[in-house]
């Protein structure tokens, strides 16, 4: 995948301003519990369709929605024993099925199989603040982390690999993606700048999404066409924090947008049908956008 991040920066910073140039997502839904108490952290599409949500609320699970968006249930429970959870802070499914949600509360990732049953844990011991998890080819597990070195990989049985991010500082990571081609995005928040990685070279590549640096990109994600999703909040002309999604084109072109009228959005996802699932939990609830 190629991206012109020039041009990106440059057309992300506009899509969140008061000049609109792309056709823009509309609300058509959104995700619940019953009862609604819960407080979605994170958001993860399977490839099967189904919805996976970090609750990062006293349940300590991963709520489960089928591919229409009803309630399937939940996996975990509160706690810090292996196969529950403690502060949720993300979750992502592999291209098998596997469930990986990282634990702000234990330092750790716990593992769960397709159909809900867990399987390990990883990085007890070495994580430190576990914000981001991602599953790329191969099984390989990806994990930000706010004071552990920036990014850590681990084999699929749970080996570190190797750690990004001393050099050049990136400072705090938020959120990791990976794409299928092996195509790796940052978002370190309070930089201003999302980082790309690409190819064999190992070069992490800055992309300023505000020139003046108000831009905090959160969430990252990649589309199921190679299109590139960010998430963030900058200030707006009148001073206000605003909240936005962007999405670029491989070549840096700007092709959607959604303002999000939102308390605190934390989460992003992206279907294989182009639906976007973002997560709001002072709200309780996900919502659900489509072009």
């Amino acid at each position: 995948m190629k991206i012109n991040y020039t041009i990106a920066a440059l057309l992300f910073a506009l899509s969140c301003g008061p000049e609109k140039t792309a056709e823009p997502y509309v609300e058509v839904g959104r995700l619940n519990v019953p009862g609604d108490a819960w407080e979605p952290a994170a958001v993860a599409v399977a490839p099967d369709g189904r919805i996976y949500v970090a609750d990062s609320s006293l349940n300590g699970a991963v709520q489960v929605f089928d591919p229409a968006g009803l309630y399937i249930g939940g996996i975990g429970g509160l706690g810090k024993a292996p196969g529950e959870l403690f502060v949720p802070t993300d979750v992502a499914v592999g291209r098998d099925g596997k469930i990986y949600v990282a634990e702000f509360g234990t330092r750790r990732v716990s593992v769960f199989g397709p159909d809900g049953r867990f399987a390990r844990t990883v990085g007890e011991g070495v994580l430190a603040a576990p914000f981001g998890v991602a599953a790329g080819p191969g099984g390989t597990i990806y994990v930000s982390d706010a004071e552990a070195g920036g990014l850590l990989i681990f084999s699929p049985e749970g080996a570190l690999l190797e750690v990004w991010g001393e050099e050049p500082d990136t400072g705090p990571i938020l959120d990791v993606a990976v794409a299928a081609d092996g195509g790796v995005a940052l978002a370190p928040g309070p930089t201003g700048e999302v980082l790309f990685y690409s190819g064999y070279d190992r070069k992490l590549t800055p992309l300023t999404a505000s020139e003046d640096g108000t831009f905090t990109a959160t969430e990252v994600t990649f589309g199921p066409e190679g299109n590139f999703f960010i998430l963030g909040m900058r200030t707006g002309a009148r001073g206000a924090q605003e909240y936005c999604v962007a999405k670029l084109a491989a070549d840096g072109r700007l092709i959607g947008e959604i303002e999000l009228p939102l308390t605190s959005p934390a989460g992003l996802a992206v279907a294989p049908d182009g639906t976007v699932y973002v997560a709001d939990g002072s709200r309780h609830e996900v919502k659900i956008y489509r072009p």
